[in-house]
């Protein structure tokens, strides 16, 4: 339950409200956006020996552009960059192994940095989008953790099936 909720806040609160209120575009679409194509021109240059590919970021970007472009919404369209909902989600994942195993977690939590690294690398992201999306994924998580330790909550969730899958007894 806690999971969910969490994942749920995350959608809302990062990826609607922040999305919403800090509206931008990754380096991949620096240019477009402002005019100023040569900010990134470096990293973009770099990334397009990979265009055409059917994995490319690059051809993955033009199409995302051309939604942006011509209004259309499809699969995977927007761009909006801050903060990474890749990032948060991944994060939220590294919470919850790292809760249930510490090796794992680390493990989970090394691949959150992955992605965090990739996604600049890849032209998608600022590194700040990453890094307040993993702030805000604490702070989501925090929040809700702190609220489930009281018995209101526990209260409103009701019954919990036991370990076993068997219904707990109704006395």
């Amino acid at each position: 339950n806690r999971y969910f909720l969490c994942y749920v806040l995350i959608w809302i609160v990062i990826g609607n409200v922040l999305a919403g209120l800090f509206l931008s575009a990754g380096p991949a679409f620096y240019g477009e956006v402002t005019g100023d194509a040569t900010r990134f021109a470096g990293l973009l240059a770099f990334l397009q020996p990979g265009a055409g590919g059917m994995h490319s970021a690059v051809t993955v970007q033009d199409y995302l552009w051309t939604l942006h472009r011509t209004g259309q919404t499809a699969l995977g369209s927007g761009i909006s960059a801050f903060p990474s909902m890749h990032v948060a989600l991944v994060t939220l994942n590294a919470i919850f192994i790292f809760e249930r195993s510490r090796g794992w977690g680390f493990a989970a939590f090394a691949y959150v940095a992955l992605v965090v690294a990739s996604s600049v690398y890849l032209a998608w992201h600022y590194a700040i989008d990453g890094y307040a999306a993993v702030a805000m994924t604490l702070v989501i998580y925090a929040t809700v953790r702190r609220a489930s330790r009281t018995a209101d909550f526990k209260a409103s969730l009701g019954p919990l099936p036991r370990p076993d899958g068997s219904a707990p007894s109704a006395g």
